[in-house]
């Protein structure tokens, strides 16, 4: 009796196979389309059917004989994709970085057993791995504290038949604010000018000149640029009343340093054209100004032409600074506050609060012996002469400063040791 057919059952399907003479076999080719990885053993089970010439049969299986077990395994490697967060500056020492693993349609998936991290080349502890749609989400965070400066941090993940990936991510960590100076302005703080230059120093061990933005009672007025040596320089509009001048620099992973300061612009130079201007702006009417005048209009705020009880605020505030510095060395001008809190638009001025007021620049002039030329103090407060009077005595007074804190003697009345 002769061998008439010999086939193989696979995925439910006969392939018959042919006699090879050379090598005395029965061949044939299957072309399985996933892994054998979840299939019952890890193996596909084959039948295996063979016919004789009387048409009599026999049937094998991988039950019976292990030669018919099937093991396939896939060859592509997983994916890994990098969630969070994402390459640069770090301003934490246990930094949580995590990716996503995913394998192939049809592939053996992922086995999170196999999730190892290393930093620099050195194996890592705090590692985890959550299943999520379509593989597992792998997260570390290190159990002890990296140092500052750069690291490489690689993550690697097998699939299940074996085939392995990795991925590298760099940081720079930095936990440590930059350093700020400001060399620029000098103790000058009740001024008349427009504008001053704000110049200083910063620097950042780990990511090198830090980015700096000034700040004018909270609106951006400069970002200027920094140079390699940490230099940076810019000058910013004042504007009329109180300026509050906040220096930031941040550094690459976004901590910062600040230094802040209060400069108060004084109007000392109104003029008769000023009145005029005001006027004629008021009788041509809002809706027929030009950008410019629009401007003029909102950035000098008091106005110029113009003198209201908020210049009063705006004066007083110039007042309460400089009496607080001259206490702090031991000086009495006599101030007390006219008004208790702020006016508001359209308030009144009573004759006693005139007085109280008026009173308030006399002590502070009289407190130190002024340069000749000084203006006395008026009467009153609201006519040009005197408004412009009133605010370039604390100009003045405000000038002494930068010359008395650097003095090793203050008297009342005499200044030793200038320079």
């Amino acid at each position: 009796m002769a061998i008439t057919r010999v086939r193989v059952k696979f995925n439910g399907a006969w392939t018959t196979l042919s006699y090879n003479s050379a090598t005395a076999h029965y061949e044939g080719t299957i072309t399985p389309t996933s892994t054998s990885i979840y299939q019952s053993g890890g193996y596909y089970n084959l039948e295996a059917e063979v016919t004789n010439s009387t048409g009599q049969t026999s049937t094998l299986t991988g039950t019976d004989f292990p030669s018919l077990r099937l093991v396939v395994r896939e060859q592509i490697s997983p994916s890994l994709t990098p969630v969070s967060p994402p390459p640069g500056y770090l301003n934490t020492l246990r930094p949580t970085v995590v990716m996503d693993a995913a394998d192939e349609a049809g592939g053996s998936g992922i086995n999170p057993g196999s999730f190892s991290v290393t930093v620099d080349g050195e194996p890592f502890p705090g590692t985890s791995a959550t299943a999520v749609s379509g593989g597992y989400r792998l997260s570390f965070t290190p159990e002890a504290d990296l140092s500052e400066g750069p690291h490489e941090i690689v993550f690697f993940v097998s699939d299940r038949d074996g085939n392995q990936a990795s991925a590298a991510v760099a940081y720079v960590l930095d936990v440590t604010p930059p350093e700020l100076e400001l060399t620029a302005p000098d103790s000058h703080r009740v001024v008349d000018w427009a504008e001053e230059g704000i110049s200083g120093l910063t620097a950042d061990a780990i990511s090198g000149p830090p980015a700096v933005t000034i700040r004018v009672n909270g609106t951006v007025r400069a970002s200027p640029a920094v140079g390699d040596d940490g230099r940076f320089f810019a000058e910013i509009p004042l504007e009329i009343g109180v300026n509050e001048i906040l220096v930031t620099a941040i550094d690459g992973s976004g901590l910062s340093s600040a230094r802040s300061f209060v400069m108060i612009r004084l109007v000392t130079d109104r003029t008769e054209a000023d009145v005029e201007r005001l006027q004629s702006l008021f009788r041509r009417g809002v809706s027929n100004w030009t950008e410019e005048e629009r401007t003029w209009f909102a950035t000098t705020r008091c106005r110029r032409g113009a003198y209201d009880v908020l210049d009063l605020n705006r004066v007083t505030a110039a007042m309460e600074f400089l009496d607080a510095w001259m206490s702090a060395y031991g000086n009495d001008s006599g101030y007390s506050s006219a008004r208790p809190g702020t006016w508001l638009p359209g308030d009144g001025v009573e004759t006693r609060q005139r007085d109280r007021y008026i009173a308030n620049i006399a002590g502070i002039r009289d407190v130190f012996i002024l340069p000749e030329g000084t203006a006395e103090t008026p009467e009153g407060w609201n006519t040009i002469p005197s408004a412009n009077a009133i605010e370039s005595i604390l100009v003045a007074v405000d000038a002494l400063r930068p010359l008395l804190e650097r003095s090793p003697f203050v008297s009342d009345e005499i200044m030793c040791g200038e320079e």
